[in-house]
């Protein structure tokens, strides 16, 4: 029998996000700070807390994964949400958590439409982990989920890949969003019709608890966002520029950069002083703004072009100058001129929904471990079906006091009042709560 997730594993509050200090839903034309929906202290605490067994390659990817989800959805507001899995000898994992295991865990604590969710993706995870261990790795699987709540719905498709830099086997979930009636399912009907018209489902249980394994007519993620009815120049651009920011050496430098800090952070943390943490997150925020504002100025140019689909990425810099850290001193200086200007996005990411305040908040890789270590599906928490203990018992699932819009500091977990009204030059900046090492905590807020 599989045990429950470790203790540890078990944080005593949820992570920080932008939809756990607003409750109200982001306006789609307001436009606000990058960090308002990404916390860069979230890269260190995923380190800390969930990447304990995990190479440095494996490490470094996922963080590299959560920037990438970022841009994508922030910057280049492509139409899916893609989650990494590693398989291997421990099976299908989450940095540290086996998702099986985390499915037996879940399913104590859900309601009828979670089992449902459950039976669908656990079932897919092990057809993942045996074929694996048959060495005849199973290509790819997909889950319909029509909308309970909402008036859409999600293709969680997953597909398998091998990873030349990790050497390892690695599975992409893309949650892909389409559009379909509250508790309907006509619309995830047609999209069945296309993915596999020998399938027949008649209710959302069936959707939910029958994983589609024949593929033939959608073989492929560019496929599949087409059945969701997402037009081919945009599922050719999504790719493009994936594909374009990840080459990108402006991109890169800040990203080694930006690895780096957080690696040191999450080993050494309680080795450095106050003031020296300080530095450090701050220098992240600094590289963040710089590869948010450069990932932008990629999608702007695409726009640009007359026919962007065709647009061809180039590399607009040639370096030979002196170096500084391994980089040329004129590259720091172009890298420099884009975290200089203002990083804002208008409105949120791309995929909004991601709890049931209908926020549009990033789901970072800590986010999702935390969600995960505390009985929550994957699925269910970028979906909004998560019956979370806010959404269950009426109460914060930090401390369980009523919902009232209060909000808890990610670093020390100390409760402020809700400041939704109170104008943002008055809110407050920088968290006056005590660690539990009797230090300041200092934290600053993004309001």
């Amino acid at each position: 029998m599989i045990e429950r997730l470790a203790r540890h594993l078990a944080s005593s509050y949820l992570p920080n996000t932008s939809r756990d200090r607003r409750p109200l839903a982001v306006d789609r034309e307001q436009t606000s700070a990058i960090t308002t929906f990404y916390n860069i202290y979230n890269d260190v605490l995923f380190l800390q807390k969930y990447a304990n067994n995990l190479t440095p390659e494996e490490r470094n990817y996922y963080i590299k994964e959560n920037l990438l989800g970022l841009f994508s959805e922030f910057a280049g507001k492509i139409p899916y949400r893609k989650i990494a899995y590693l398989l291997g000898d421990r099976g299908l994992c989450y940095g540290d958590i086996r998702m099986t295991d985390m499915l037996r865990y879940t399913t104590d604590l859900a309601g009828e439409r979670e089992v449902q969710e459950n039976i669908g993706h656990s079932w897919v995870y092990k057809e993942f982990e045996e074929s694996y261990r048959a060495g005849q790795l199973l290509k790819h699987a997909a889950v319909i989920s029509p909308p309970k709540n909402w008036d859409y719905g999600y293709i969680f498709y997953y597909e398998a890949e091998y990873d030349a830099a990790l050497a390892r086997n690695v599975v992409k979930m893309h949650a892909i969003k389409y559009d379909e009636s509250r508790q309907g399912i006509t619309n995830s009907q047609n999209i069945l019709l296309r993915i596999n018209p020998r399938l027949i489902y008649r209710n959302t249980r069936e959707f939910l608890e029958f994983p589609i394994f024949d593929l033939a007519r959608t073989p492929d993620l560019d496929s599949v966002l087409k059945a969701a009815g997402i037009s081919e120049p945009d599922v050719k651009y999504s790719r493009w520029f994936e594909d374009a920011v990840m080459k990108d050496e402006i991109i890169l430098y800040g990203m080694s950069r930006y690895i780096l800090l957080a690696t040191d952070l999450a080993n050494s943390l309680n080795q450095f002083s106050q003031e020296d943490r300080y530095k450090k997150l701050a220098e992240m925020d600094f590289l963040l703004r710089g590869m948010y504002n450069r990932a932008k100025e990629i999608k702007d140019r695409y726009d640009k072009t007359s026919v962007g689909q065709d647009y061809r990425y180039s590399q607009p810099y040639t370096y030979n100058l002196s170096y500084q850290d391994g980089h040329p001193a004129a590259f720091q200086r172009n890298f420099a001129n884009y975290a200089a200007k203002p990083a804002t996005v208008k409105g949120g990411g791309s995929c909004p929904s991601i709890s049931n305040r209908g926020s549009s908040g990033f789901m970072s890789s800590y986010q999702l471990s935390e969600g995960l270590s505390l009985g929550e599906t994957a699925e269910s928490l970028i979906s909004g079906s998560s019956s979370n203990r806010e959404n269950n018992q009426g109460g914060c699932s930090n401390c369980g006091r009523e919902s009232d819009g209060h909000y808890h500091c990610p670093h020390c977990n100390m409760a402020y009042i809700d400041e939704t009204d109170i104008p943002a030059d008055q809110r407050t900046k920088i968290c006056d709560g005590t660690l539990p090492n009797g230090q300041l905590c200092g934290f600053k807020f993004n309001c």
